[in-house]
């Protein structure tokens, strides 16, 4: 197994330099938020986006 890897939730696109939202659902927290709270955020954003 690997161990986790801290990304950011918003990236820069390189070519546009337009901001986009990286997430998925592999994401298990949200640095910063309790546990609950950065879950249920990143459902709503990953329903949102989906």
């Amino acid at each position: 197994a690997m161990p986790p890897v801290n990304w950011p939730l918003v990236r820069t696109h390189a070519g546009s330099g337009r901001k986009f939202l990286f997430i998925g659902a592999h994401a298990g927290h949200v640095e910063g938020l309790p546990v609950a709270e950065g879950r249920m955020l990143l459902a709503e954003l990953l329903e949102h986006a989906t």
